[in-house]
């Protein structure tokens, strides 16, 4: 099925994760360079991202992408990559049943509800909560704040396969973190490789009533949203602006997600 149907020790992974990491230090969104951070005990490498206001969604999109409106989000933190199967292991001492068995890939086959328990042990862990990033926060992330990319890197089609993982590159299956360009935040693969899971529950129309600052989603629904697509997308559906849903139990080869905090 396409992703897009239906709508050792931890310290031997952790070091492989470091190996997955590119050298050079990315840019920031506001074209000053950004320091690469070191990875926590956990092999989490943290991101602050600046907050501010940006135009979301897409008038030229599908219809749940509509209207674009402005919103402004607060600064938050994100992991640079998405979930890795040796930091799943790190946390839980045990491996992850993931699509592909690969120690830097991101875990896969993972649910909503899998993905809230795995933070807040990882939370108990750090001494912090962890969460996952709401819809709005993901979005303007991925498209490195006020500049809003097309995809989480660039707006131009000829370097869509230097920052992306898709169904005309990726040879059916993930990809270890970070070997493609990270996107103007300094952020991996928010675009393409695994679907990310974000903490709201989905509308179809949520963006007619959103409010402007820090919007978090319905109160209720039915499913949550994923964003970014995935190795088997076509890369349309790995811009910034896609919107996708699935019910919070719901495991496929396609369902990762990343840490905010």
């Amino acid at each position: 099925m396409d992703c897009w149907l239906r709508k050792i020790t931890p310290l031997v992974f952790i070091a492989a994760l470091q190996c997955a990491t590119p050298a050079p230090a990315a840019a920031a969104a506001d074209g000053a360079p950004a320091a690469a951070p070191a990875p926590d005990k956990l092999g989490f490498v943290w991101v602050r991202v600046p907050g501010g206001e940006f135009t979301m969604g897409a008038n030229d999109g599908d219809g749940d992408e509509r209207p674009a409106h402005p919103v402004r989000v607060k600064d938050f933190t994100l992991s640079r990559t998405e979930v890795t199967q040796a930091q799943w292991r790190a946390v839980t001492g045990e491996a992850h049943p993931s699509a592909k068995n690969c120690d830097t890939c991101p875990v896969s086959n993972v649910s909503w509800d899998e993905a809230q328990a795995f933070l807040a042990k990882a939370g108990g862990l750090l001494g912090e909560k962890l969460r996952l990033p709401t819809e709005a926060e993901w979005e303007y992330a991925a498209g490195g704040g006020a500049k809003h990319q097309k995809w989480a890197g660039t707006d131009v089609d000829q370097q869509v396969r230097d920052y992306v993982w898709s169904n005309t590159n990726s040879s059916r299956a993930a990809h270890p973190a970070c070997e493609k360009q990270p996107n103007l935040f300094g952020l991996c693969d928010m675009s393409g490789n695994v679907w990310e899971w974000v903490a709201d529950f989905y509308d179809r129309d949520y963006y007619e009533t959103s409010p402007a600052a820090d919007p978090t989603g319905p109160e209720t629904g039915e499913n949550r949203v994923l964003r970014g697509g995935c190795w088997s997308s076509h890369v349309g559906i790995a811009r910034v602006t896609q919107r996708y849903n699935s019910w919070g139990g719901a495991q496929t080869p396609y369902y990762g997600f990343r840490p905010a905090k």
